[in-house]
């Protein structure tokens, strides 16, 4: 156990008290001996953590989303805010360069659309037994969890080294594509960083891109320090013009957050999943937005 977790359990571990106490008193406590001992992640010049300093507006609408308790899993029950995320959808794909027909989904964070990207990946590769995924040594561990949970094995997980940049090699890629197919294992997904959390590296997208064309691999986009906001509109203006043109592979794009509380993501499809089920205009995603699990599909 560290220093701080034994200094703090010192403080606040206590037996479940049999008596409520007074709403005021218990949020003066929190903000006294809890809060304090945090790195203020909001602060305008914290830069550590892939930080996000929200707008006292994000707070309001956080706040909000919190008292009315959507439950957005139905179009039946929150037809406003379904409407109002697909609306969002359309404007952030439009962005970085969709085409009409794609798809997205707002998520409860990063982790989240990463987990339901890998899915969507796996499922359009047909499921197969011996899965690999592959992505850079600087990518989030969020895509190595990602990984795990949608069930692929650790010694499928392909950390390839990078150059001098920071970035994936295509040429490393290729030869580990090249010896698991020979080996008899199935590449699922390339997984390339439009901006590496530590070092803010954006991978090689277009001759990526290409080679997961040419070996029909879903190239999954990582946007974690660049995908955000305006961050978005320039990689798709200067780093991956081709997002929107035909004949390209299917890519999903996670982001974090700029400008708002943390805890949202979003996932955009350029095209459907196979088999995933069709739902009529306006049910395309029905997800909470007040809760930590979202789903894509329709009830």
């Amino acid at each position: 156990m560290c220093y701080f977790q034994q200094a703090l359990d010192a403080k606040l571990k206590e037996d479940p008290p049999e008596d409520g106490r007074p709403p005021a008193e218990v949020m003066g406590w929190v903000a006294r001996e809890v809060l304090p001992f945090a790195t203020r992640l909001d602060h305008p010049r914290c830069f550590a953590f892939i930080p996000s300093a929200p707008t006292w507006p994000s707070v309001l609408a956080d706040f909000m989303a919190a008292g009315y308790n959507f439950n957005q899993s139905t179009w039946l029950v929150a037809s406003g805010p379904s409407a109002i995320e697909l609306v969002v959808i359309d404007w952030l794909k439009g962005w970085i360069g969709y085409p009409e027909g794609a798809g997205g989904l707002l998520t409860s964070g990063g982790s989240a659309a990463s987990v339901d990207a890998f899915v969507a990946a796996r499922e359009a590769a047909g499921n197969p037994e011996g899965a690999t995924v592959y992505m850079s040594d600087q990518s989030h561990s969020a895509q190595v969890r990602a990984a795990r949970i949608t069930g692929v094995k650790q010694e499928h997980m392909r950390l390839l080294p990078v150059d001098e940049r920071f970035r994936l090699d295509v040429e490393t890629l290729a030869r580990a594509v090249a010896e698991d197919r020979a080996a008899g294992l199935h590449p699922v997904t390339v997984c390339a960083n439009a901006g590496a959390s530590s070092t803010g590296a954006i991978d090689p997208l277009e001759a990526i891109a290409d080679f997961c064309e040419a070996e029909g691999i879903w190239l999954h986009v990582d946007g974690l320090r660049h995908g955000d906001g305006e961050g978005q509109g320039t990689l798709a203006r200067h780093r991956a013009r081709r997002f929107g043109e035909p004949g390209w592979p299917q890519v999903v794009l996670p982001a974090l957050r700029g400008g708002r509380p943390a805890g949202k993501g979003r996932l955009h499809a350029r095209k459907g999943v196979r088999g995933a089920p069709r739902c009529p205009p306006g049910h395309h995603f029905g997800a909470p937005t007040t809760r930590t699990s979202r789903t894509a599909g329709c009830n």
